[in-house]
């Protein structure tokens, strides 16, 4: 049974006070504290279960990288004067995921139509790997000062005597054997988070940035960007990029605000302890375009009667077997619907060629399959009619834009319930599938359910005006003219 997710933010929390009683500079960098940061990851690895790496080749591993990180994002911050120059105190934003850029190309815009302004992008995790069209967009490894690169290796060791010391405490906690793998994950971490916050130092130093914002609320960069943000007297903000859902991971994100999309998510930062002055409800920006396609493609799609699959890509309980029967029913609700398509909409962060796999994999279909090509799941269920899904975040998508959802839950494995909150429509195989379909063909059962889903949507996802890229900016702006350091750039 794992471990119960208060019970090992309670544990995570006191190991890092054991490790700071131990050597209280073991975990601050360069006056950044680093606790945050460790306590999130020894957070994860107690509440997943997750162990370190065993055997000899696997210590050699870990050891050499904490060695070769620091030093390779030495050798590359030597290239920094390769990198564009931004302006005075600029409105810097970390991205972690590529999905992220359109979102912040709707920010910027607002930004530069009300006061001219423009984003400047540093890119980490999956993104760092997706260079978006942006003029100042470089990867967060090529803003580090080689100097704050090697003093991040050189924190290695007092990390490590601390961690030594700290074993008794840690070992009356959690038994000897588990002591030691989570002080070999903490000594993994620990490298990676002095040299992440080594890089936010030097974006500090040579940006001077009027703002550092995040879209993270659970990770370690939701830790280490307020710190080091704080440290240098910058504002900083965590921008909305999903609805946060899970408090006990949420708990100690230490931003000056953080934006969220509707009342739901709001109740969830105050159950996080996050202070009530300190969020501000926004909207989901992601769905502005949505908004105002939504009309458009709610008159036309009863004509068309498309049909959208939204794929999800296999992890946790979305297994192969799942998708592709969630696809099967997707099948038999087109063909219940009479629909004069059904487009297959891939997930963004599915392995490339799984929904295209789904696809191929169907034999001869009464209704057309398309694979959706270049035009994504908002370009797709624009003109849509009918939604079909597992439990794929696209129920929001659908009420948007005005059109019913089914929710498929083959074996009863969904982690989360959409047609219980009122989002979508239930069906658990095949034949439930076609007959929610053919139930939805009535424009009376259409119109209940599309007014219920948008009523939930309205308390997940704020206001659906269209505007919510608008409030982003405006927030930004706002924080950023409360700096000292901008007012003065």
């Amino acid at each position: 049974m794992s471990p119960d997710p208060a019970a090992a933010r309670d544990q995570a929390r006191e190991l890092v006070t054991d490790l700071r009683r131990a050597s209280p500079g073991a975990i601050r960098f360069e006056g950044v504290e680093l606790g945050g940061a460790l306590e999130q990851q020894l957070f994860f690895a107690i509440r997943d279960e997750r162990r370190a790496e065993k055997g000899s080749l696997g210590r050699l591993a870990s050891g050499a990288a904490a060695v070769l990180r620091p030093a390779a994002a030495a050798g590359v911050g030597l290239m920094a004067w390769r990198l564009p120059r931004t302006g005075g105190a600029p409105l810097v934003v970390l991205v972690r995921e590529p999905t992220h850029y359109p979102v912040l190309a709707q920010v910027e815009a607002e930004l530069q139509s009300t006061a001219g302004e423009s984003l400047a992008l540093i890119r980490v995790g999956r993104a760092a790997a997706v260079a978006p069209a942006h003029a100042v967009a470089p990867r967060l490894v090529e803003l580090m000062e080689p100097s704050l690169a090697l003093r991040a290796m050189a924190h290695g060791p007092i990390v490590a005597r601390a961690l030594a010391a700290a074993g008794g405490a840690w070992a009356r906690r959690v038994g000897e054997a588990r002591a030691a793998e989570l002080r070999q994950v903490a000594a993994d971490e620990a490298g990676r988070i002095e040299l992440g916050a080594a890089a936010l130092l030097s974006v500090a130093r040579r940006w001077g940035p009027g703002l550092l914002a995040g879209l993270d609320e659970i990770g370690t960069w939701a830790r280490l960007l307020p710190e080091v943000a704080r440290r240098r007297g910058i504002p900083s903000l965590d921008l909305p990029h999903a609805e946060a859902a899970d408090a006990t991971a949420i708990e100690g994100a230490a931003y000056d605000c953080m934006a969220t999309y509707g009342p739901r998510a709001t109740a969830v930062l105050r159950a996080a302890g996050i202070p009530p002055e300190r969020i501000v409800e926004i909207g989901a920006p992601r769905f502005d375009p949505l908004v105002r396609l939504g009309a458009v493609g709610a008159a036309a799609s009863l004509g068309e009667r498309r049909v959208v699959f939204a794929a999800q890509y296999p992890t946790g309980a979305m297994t192969h077997g799942v998708l592709a029967a969630c696809f099967r029913a997707a099948v038999a609700a087109a063909g219940a619907f009479g629909a004069g398509e059904l487009v297959v909409a891939p997930h963004p962060a599915e392995r490339s060629g799984t929904a295209a796999g789904l696809v191929a994999g169907m034999p001869g279909t009464e209704v057309p399959v398309r694979l959706a090509a270049g035009t994504g799941l908002h370009g797709e269920i624009a003109g849509a009619a009918l939604l079909v899904t597992g439990w794929s975040n696209a129920v929001f998508e659908a009420a948007v834009a005005g059109i019913p959802a089914i929710a498929v839950n083959p074996g009863g494995v969904a982690p989360v319930d959409f047609a219980a909150d009122g989002l979508a429509v239930a069906a658990s195989d095949e034949a439930s599938a076609a007959r929610a379909a053919s139930e939805l063909r009535a424009e009376a059962a259409r119109r209940r359910a599309v007014e219920r889903a948008r009523r939930v949507a309205a308390e997940r996802l704020g206001a659906l005006d269209g505007r919510a890229s608008e409030r982003a900016a405006r927030l930004m702006l706002s924080l950023a003219r409360g700096n000292p350091r901008r007012s003065a750039a």
